[in-house]
């Protein structure tokens, strides 16, 4: 077994144990009511609640058909497609019912197909129930058309080791179908684990994925296409995919909202999140993505990949490892919205903008980036055009961690400048205000030697931009111009014999003086404005700061 197999059966072992619990109850497992009443405040309830008959109420009702009666058996042998897939015809007929698995290994050659609505597939629990799909392609379990069922405490296994070699396949399949639920599964080693394919108004919930046996192969964990819309997810654990989510592949994909923790750790993902379009009628849009973690490839994978999408939410969300953590590359994103969270570890830029528009990063920690060379990437590359940012309330440079930050996160500085603001391309009409950028390399941004007008800089600590350079001190009483575009804070330092007896800032006379031997602040020179120094026995120095 690999390094990165090791890695990644040790963080599915981790997410299995944090679903024991959740899915023992869904499975059919019982919790007290003792001391409880109904919502009413009428009948106490007395006897153990079966969990099973969750999650949607109507489903209370519906009857129960074992596939054992059908003549399936659970010993990881044979053939028992014909019997389960009769179960299943069985529940349909009857209007909707529970296709129970018992403990043990189902394995069958041909997919599972739900056409009837109010089928749900359960099993006794993602450790104990096992549906081995040995078909070289093909889909394990299809969904089609319907309007509510589901998939609740079992295992799907996608792969047989013996020479079997496979391009294809996928694990759960919703196509075209509406109010389902996949709830507590595990799907293993599927090319393509789960793939929505114009669904919507489905909830996933609990989810482990991980195809460690592809070794990180052009296979995907979620997919979703052909305007996919209103799905939730929840608790979905991704590990070692390809791509962990991609969103659209062809065709549009909208309204589309996530939340719970979505992680996609180990060396074997290259991308965590894609968001594109290759062709269809819309972008992905009106996404929301809230305490989301994307871990990828050290040498080549991303963290977040957005070419062609809008309306996108990512709330307190992270990235670590990869060669970025948030990219625009070749992009034509627009009007995405970054709040909290946490970027680091990339071995390039943090976050690359690439010709994105209407973009906030806000309330953002992005730090120790560009690892694979010290003062050669950035926090926040802009570049290609970029346009429309409102970079606020960030912290962007070395260690959260302190003095000392724990393996393997780096010791030193690697960030070059917090926020490059123009090489590469010509970025307009930024806002880069209230950031913490101390602690990089070369300084808190570079933004090149002629900065764009419609570019605003306030109010940030550490700027220093590397490009805003002090200007020489003018004549007595003459006034020099804050060409920078960043306020700047501006210190006055007069040696053995000088004296400044008056600082005026945008006309206005401060009343501040500045005695021989003595070092004063003078105070802010708002960008645009002028400072003059009325000076006597030789010429003062003086410092500019960008704020």
């Amino acid at each position: 077994m690999n390094t990165e197999t090791t890695q990644a059966a040790a963080i599915v072992a981790a997410a299995i144990a944090q679903l024991t619990t959740a899915t023992a109850v869904a499975g059919g497992g019982s919790v007290s009511t003792a001391g409880l009443v109904k919502a009413d405040g009428s009948t106490p309830l007395t006897a153990n609640w079966n969990a099973g008959n969750f999650p949607i109420s109507s489903q209370n009702s519906l009857p129960v058909f074992n596939v054992a009666a059908y003549g399936a058996v659970a010993t990881g042998g044979g053939d028992q497609s014909t019997s389960i897939q009769a179960a299943i015809t069985a529940a349909g007929a009857a209007g909707g019912g529970v296709v129970q698995f018992n403990v043990g290994t189902y394995r069958y050659l041909t997919g599972l197909s739900i056409t009837s609505s109010n089928v749900i597939l359960r099993g006794a629990g993602i450790s104990s129930t096992k549906l081995f799909f040995a078909n070289g392609t093909g889909v394990a379990i299809t969904f089609n058309g319907i309007s509510a069922g589901g998939v609740e405490a079992l295992r799907v296994i996608c792969f047989e080791d013996t020479g079997n070699t496979r391009t294809a396949g996928i694990g759960i399949y919703l196509w075209n179908s509406g109010n389902c639920r996949v709830s507590n599964v595990w799907l293993s080693d599927c090319w393509n684990s789960l793939f929505l394919d114009g669904a919507s108004t489905n909830f996933i919930d609990n989810l482990v994925i991980d195809s460690a046996v592809w070794n990180g192969q052009s296979n995907n964990g979620v997919t979703l296409t052909n305007t996919s819309i209103g799905n939730t997810f929840v608790g979905v654990y991704v590990v070692a995919t390809n791509y962990g989510w991609l969103f659209d592949t062809g065709t549009d994909t909208t309204n589309l909202f996530y939340c719970g923790a979505q992680m996609i750790p180990t060396a074997l993902t290259s991308v965590g999140f894609i968001l594109n379009n290759t062709g269809g009628a819309h972008d992905p849009q009106w996404i929301h993505f809230f305490g989301c973690h994307a871990e990828t490839n050290t040498t080549s994978g991303q963290g977040w990949w957005f070419l062609k999408c809008h309306g996108i939410e990512l709330h307190e969300c992270q990235t670590s490892w990869g060669i970025y953590g948030l990219s625009f590359g070749g992009s034509t994103a627009h009007d995405v919205n970054v709040h909290g969270g946490l970027f680091q570890l990339a071995q390039y830029n943090g976050i690359v903008g690439a010709g994105a528009t209407d973009i906030l990063i806000n309330g953002v920690t992005i730090s120790n980036n560009g690892i694979a060379a010290a003062n050669t990437y950035d926090g926040i590359l802009l570049n290609d055009t970029s346009k429309n940012w409102r970079i606020t309330d960030n912290r962007i440079g070395h260690s959260i961690y302190g003095a000392a930050p724990p393996a393997p996160a780096p010791s030193a500085k690697t960030q070059r400048y917090g926020i490059n603001a123009m090489t590469g391309g010509n970025s307009t009409n930024l806002l880069i205000a209230n950031n913490d950028l101390s602690d990089n390399l070369s300084g808190g941004a570079f933004l090149g030697a002629t900065l764009a007008a419609s570019t605003f800089v306030k109010s940030n600590l550490g700027f220093n931009p590397a490009a805003v350079a002090t200007p020489a001190v003018p004549a007595s009483t003459v006034a020099a111009n804050n060409t920078t575009g960043a306020d700047c804070g501006v210190v006055v330092a007069c040696g053995a014999g000088v004296t400044v007896s008056a600082v005026v800032i945008g006309g206005v006379v401060t009343g501040l003086s500045v005695g021989a031997s003595s070092v004063v602040f003078a105070g802010v020179l708002p960008t645009g404005s002028s400072i003059a120094l009325t000076y006597a026995g030789g010429t003062p120095t003086w410092g500019w700061k960008g704020l």
